[in-house]
């Protein structure tokens, strides 16, 4: 569900927004109302008082590398040092209202979504779209379809899995870019929004380092985490281990960090498409000498369920925002796991393939072959918000790694993130702006194996472990051979040694992070048919679906329906089949 809303609001707004807390009947201990330059602000979340200094909020784990620092939670922050979070890493969200501007702040990558709209009196921002139609309707203020941002999403592709560019499903509602700051300010007897922060490209165009430069620091920053986590006696670190390069990078920096006995390494084999990867963990675990499955002297605790069903979880927090996560059983925490992983890789290796627009809009008609009666009206709509979101970021369309932008600043801090309607406790290493920067480098990682996509990752492993780089892997054309490590080894400057490791502080406890699902959440669920799980989703979104205005678009989610219903027949649940059931769920926001 949505882990936060603030409304900013004049007299009578403040009535308004009143009103619709009352109908969803939220309880005290999720709201808080203060003012703010003779304006209301109300933030919703769950046990809001508590992640609440002075006129501050926040919820979330934030990481500082260039001071060596990670909090939990506000208090966390506030140990820190910090100051502005602006340009940190982590999955956090900071909403301050102690100047002339009321400002939202979250980490680089934008793991929590940030849309905003607005009516005659007020401001609104949440990370629901389904909560912010929902506040529009009490509002009395209109809502209507963004048929081109609909159209386009409506494709099955990785890249039209979440927002392609500022632009929602919904007109009334935008979104912001990874980097970027929302903020509202008082004009007049109204109030006005502005976007703040830099571009991700702004960002990374300020990186100097060369290639092997910022290879060493995110290999000596991995390792700085990683120990950090593994001596706290707050959190158990957990890392899923597959046959890939990625998962092995991060158990490179576990046994750099001389933490493998104290981080619980897994790997399981579920179905066949597991085999290899189970495979070759195993062998790692013989060569390694480390446990695999194994909770011996580690204590993870108890985990809690915070909701009894998952779409009701997905219907207020990522629905119409990502369409690749339909956590059916995605509705437990438990408070002193952090997941490690490679999650992040795709910013240096690249997710698209390094492609301009033009480069896209082929890839996407011919290597992504459309069969449907409306292949050229969601074709052009995709090529059209590509562009758009490009736009937005201050990427040329030619560009050659135009892709790769695009990815960075609309889909890499919501690819992973299933867990964050949940906890806002995950860290994810390889999520800095080193790696964005070593990724748009010009300059190739190296030759042979070192290829662009496979090599920055690479370069990670053998700085980290070159005897663990040189185990086989599942996918036998990335084995490297000795001399293969030892020439990039030279290439890079030597093996990272352990002065270039920094420290790294952890402040705060993991249970301080906050977030996880709230009341108002669950109710405007509920009032709009989606209070609990269901196995019939076409059935379920047929009203929904038939109440589509726009001819086409409603004749495209009927084709979905099919495609939806025909996917869920292979499978044993809703979770298991692809972005088609949560592609269906949208039509909830479509719907007149």
């Amino acid at each position: 569900m949505s882990t936060y809303a603030v409304v900013v609001c004049d007299r009578g707004g403040r009535r308004g927004v009143q009103r619709w807390l009352a109908e969803h009947d939220v309880p005290q201990r999720e709201v808080l109302e203060t003012t703010w330059r003779h304006r209301t602000v109300l933030v919703v979340a769950r046990d809001v008082h508590r992640h609440v200094a002075g006129s501050r909020f926040g919820i979330g784990t934030a990481v500082d590398y260039e001071r060596g620092a990670l909090g939990f939670g506000l208090a966390g922050w506030q140990q820190m040092g910090t100051g502005d979070l602006d340009g940190l890493s982590g999955e956090f969200l900071e909403v301050s209202w102690a100047g002339p501007e009321l400002t939202v702040t979250r980490d680089l990558f934008g793991s929590i979504p940030v849309l905003h709209t607005g009516g005659s009196g007020w401001v609104a921002v949440s990370d629901s779209l389904l909560l912010l139609r929902d506040l529009r309707t009490a509002m009395g203020s209109t809502t209507t379809v963004n048929l081109e941002a609909a159209t386009a999403r409506t494709r099955t592709l990785a890249i039209t899995h979440q927002s392609m560019s500022p632009e929602t499903l919904l007109d009334q509602i935008s979104s912001l870019p990874a980097g970027r700051s929302f903020h509202v300010e008082r004009r007049g007897l109204g109030l006005r929004m502005r976007l703040g922060g830099d571009s991700l490209p702004a960002r990374v165009a300020r990186v100097q380092d060369d290639r092997a430069e910022l290879t060493r620091r995110i290999a000596a920053s991995t390792v700085a985490v990683v120990r950090a986590l593994a001596d706290s006696p707050c959190v158990v670190p957990e890392l899923a281990l597959s046959g890939g390069v990625d998962s092995r990078m991060m158990l490179a920096a576990v046994r750099r960090a001389g933490a493998q006995d104290q981080v619980l390494i897994e790997s399981w084999n579920r179905s066949a498409a597991n085999e290899a990867d189970y495979a070759c963990a195993q062998q790692l675990s013989r060569w390694g000498g480390f446990a695999l499955n194994s909770r011996a002297g580690v204590d993870p605790g108890d985990p809690i369920r915070l909701s009894e069903a998952a779409i009701p979880v997905f219907a207020t927090s990522h629905l119409g925002l990502y369409d690749r996560v339909l956590p059916m059983s995605g509705t437990w925490y438990n408070p002193r796991m952090v997941k490690l992983g490679g999650l992040g890789a795709e910013l240096l290796k690249g997710n698209y393939g390094f492609r301009s627009l033009p480069q896209m809009a082929q890839w996407l008609s011919t290597g992504m072959k459309d069969a449907s009666a409306h292949a050229a009206a969601r074709h052009r709509a995709a090529v059209a918000q590509l562009a758009k979101g490009l736009r937005a970021i201050d990427v040329d369309p030619d560009a050659p790694d135009a892709s790769e932008w695009h990815y960075a600043a609309y889909r890499a801090g919501q690819h992973g993130a299933a867990h964050s309607p949940m906890h806002l406790s995950a860290v994810r290493t390889l999520m800095q702006l080193d790696v964005l920067a070593l990724g748009h480098r010009p300059d190739r990682p190296g030759t042979g194996v070192f290829t662009r996509a496979k090599g920055g990752m690479l370069d990670l492993l053998v700085l980290l472990d070159p005897d663990l780089a040189q185990q086989p892997y599942a996918n036998a054309g990335i084995d490297l051979s000795a001399d293969d490590v030892q020439q990039r080894l030279h290439q890079l400057g030597g093996p990272l040694t352990d002065d270039e490791v920094p420290s790294m502080r952890i402040f705060g406890k993991q249970a301080a992070a906050g977030g996880g699902p709230h009341a108002l959440g669950g109710s405007i669920a509920r009032a709009w048919g989606l209070g609990e799980d269901s196995g019939q989703v076409v059935e379920l979104t047929q009203p929904w679906v038939d109440a589509v205005a726009d001819r086409t678009l409603r004749a495209i989610h009927q084709d979905l329906g099919n495609l939806t219903r025909n996917e869920l027949k292979r499978v044993n649940a809703v979770g298991d089949a692809g972005p088609g059931p949560a592609k269906r769920l949208s039509a909830v926001l479509l719907a007149s």
